[in-house]
């Protein structure tokens, strides 16, 4: 069954586990995006209609439009730099969501050309303009801002560092 593993809650309330079932009893509709950067977040299991039920798919059904995950394991500096250039071309260029993804990849490709690196992220859902065009915190797009501090304020940001099990994404991605 598809989850996220989150940090741990400081009490015994929460599992850290954020389940299918759990994301699709959310109400998403006023959420515009959700960004999941950690490791082989796209990834999902084949159903027998061959059907991928995965996180993207539970979270479209929680009523967002648009999800940016990502395919396969990612160092986290770049997964970073990404979002960075992602965010910026998304709410500084106010360039739609499939050409945020588009731009930000050839931005990334040009500091880090390997096409494990670059090629990572894929946008579901709508391509177009985001509904948010508030202006992120002043800064410039690369600049040492994380990204959860330049995301919108209508978006679901799920970063490798915020993941528990993310210290293995890093490595694993290395070799």
């Amino acid at each position: 069954n598809s989850h996220l593993v989150l940090a741990p809650a400081r009490d015994a309330s929460q599992d850290g586990l954020l389940t299918v079932d759990e994301v699709r009893d959310l109400d998403l509709q006023k959420t515009d995006l959700v960004v999941l950067g950690a490791c082989e977040s796209q990834q999902g299991a084949v159903n027998r209609g061959d059907d991928l039920i995965g996180m993207s798919r539970a979270f479209l059904s929680a009523g967002t439009p648009s999800i940016l995950a990502s395919l396969w394991v990612i160092k986290e500096d770049v997964a970073e730099y990404h979002m960075l250039q992602f965010y910026h071309f998304l709410l500084e260029e106010k360039a739609a969501k499939v050409d945020a993804l588009r731009l930000a990849q050839n931005e990334t490709r040009k500091k880090y050309p390997d096409p494990r690196d670059w090629a990572a992220f894929v946008l579901t859902g709508d391509p177009g303009p985001s509904r948010t065009r508030q202006q992120p915190p002043a800064a410039a797009a690369g600049s040492n801002v994380s990204p959860q501090a330049r995301r919108p304020p209508n978006a679901f940001y799920v970063s490798p560092s915020s993941a528990a099990g993310s210290a293995a994404c890093p490595s694993r991605a290395a070799g």
